[in-house]
């Protein structure tokens, strides 16, 4: 890691552990300091852990820090407050909820429930109430985006695990029933998620949300699914941790163990090892450092959330870091056959078919994506590369 970026990362660690070492960041340092703080959502955080800094911080980042964290926090009460809202009438409706990631997740890893940046609101539900808990947000003002049929709707809650409603002056709600969409292939026991919701404090609201020990898997889960791109998600983990001295390990190493998702687990704790120096049990760190694919995740995953680059690629393209995290051959098959067959959203917009005839859009995707599309895009490179010949020529 360079200077700034491991001071931004002593720094944050800072926020959660008092005892941590306080980083030496020279003045060149702190612009590129706050713009990774900034790009990461991990800003509420920095600030605070500046605003509190015994000594070190100079005068003028202080300041700027509480502006910031004022800004940050009241922001964090709307998130909260419309959170809050949606809950409530999800269960006026008896429609059984837990919040999810958002304001949920900041209290459990940070202690506010403000801090975490959010441009939705997350809650999870059961399969079987996904309709009826978008009719009880209707009463709010939310819609679905774009609707293409009752069976269409059921199919894509199916395949995403989730959907997203909107309405005006709001942020959006995604209802989810599970955690990641059906090409990962990834099956946890939702049954036994339920059985351990825990209720918090959501900034004087009772709320159920998951248990530490489901909301750390689900965390690493979430992490290893957008291939840890934001430094965010490691700081989650990495406070979760630290925060919850009573973890209860075993807990957590069985039921990813079962779901076959143990090295999703372990890259996303020995990230927050590297990073953040968090300490993690014995036999945990041990079973990291045996397994040297999920250490070269790891090593790759580091690298990824400094590069500065845009997110991955879409879900829906077999990648090589989904193969190598799962340590089951049947999860890497799966896998591999659900993405390459599972149709998206968009095969759903481009023809109309009656029910009975739904298996067709699996062909469908197979033929525009695997077929007709690289031959687009072979065309169209090809048309480029004479279009910039030409160029080319027309200069000289």
């Amino acid at each position: 890691m360079t200077t700034s970026e491991l001071g931004l990362a002593q720094l944050l660690r800072r926020d959660w552990d008092a005892n941590a070492p306080a980083p030496a960041i020279t003045e060149d340092d702190w612009e590129h300091v706050v713009r990774r703080a900034l790009r990461h959502g991990v800003a509420g955080l920095l600030c605070r852990s500046l605003v509190s800094a015994p000594a070190g911080v100079p005068e003028e980042i202080r300041e700027a820090a509480g502006i910031y964290l004022e800004h940050a926090l009241a922001e964090g009460e709307a998130r909260r407050r419309q959170t809050v809202e949606v809950l409530e009438t999800l269960d006026a409706d008896s429609v059984p909820v837990l919040a999810l990631k958002g304001t949920a997740l900041s209290v459990l890893a940070h202690g506010a429930p403000g801090l975490r940046p959010g441009k939705d609101i997350d809650v999870l539900v059961h399969r079987e109430d996904m309709g009826r808990a978008v009719a009880s947000l209707a009463k709010l003002g939310y819609h679905l985006g774009d609707a293409l049929g009752p069976r269409i709707t059921e199919v894509c809650f199916d395949t995403y695990g989730q959907d997203v409603v909107f309405a005006n002056g709001r942020m959006p709600v995604e209802p989810h029933w599970t955690f990641a969409p059906r090409t990962l292939c990834v099956d946890l026991d939702l049954d036994a998620i339920w059985g351990a919701a825990i209720v918090i404090d959501l900034g004087g609201r009772a709320a159920r949300t998951l248990s530490i020990e489901d909301a750390l898997l689900v965390a690493c889960l979430h992490g290893a699914k957008e291939k840890w791109w934001r430094l965010l998600w490691i700081a989650d983990i990495a406070a979760l941790v630290h925060r919850h001295p009573g973890l209860a390990w075993n807990v957590v190493v069985e039921r990813a163990s079962r779901a076959g998702i143990l090295r999703i687990l372990h890259v996303g704790l020995g990230l927050a090892r590297a990073l953040f120096s968090s300490t993690l049990p014995a036999q945990v760190s041990d079973a990291i450092d045996r397994d040297a694919q999920c250490r070269r995740l790891i090593e790759e995953s580091r690298l990824r959330v400094f590069a500065d680059a845009d997110g991955p690629e879409p879900l829906w393209h077999v990648s090589g870091f989904h193969w190598r995290a799962r340590e089951r051959l049947r999860d890497r098959l799966g896998y591999l056959v659900r993405t390459v067959t599972t149709p998206e959203f968009k095969h759903y917009r481009m023809v109309a078919l009656p029910d009975r005839l739904m298996f067709a859009y699996v062909p469908l995707k197979l033929v525009h994506d695997y077929v007709l599309l690289p031959i687009w895009n072979l065309g169209k490179g090809r048309w480029w590369r004479r279009v910039a010949t030409a160029a080319l020529a027309d200069r000289r």
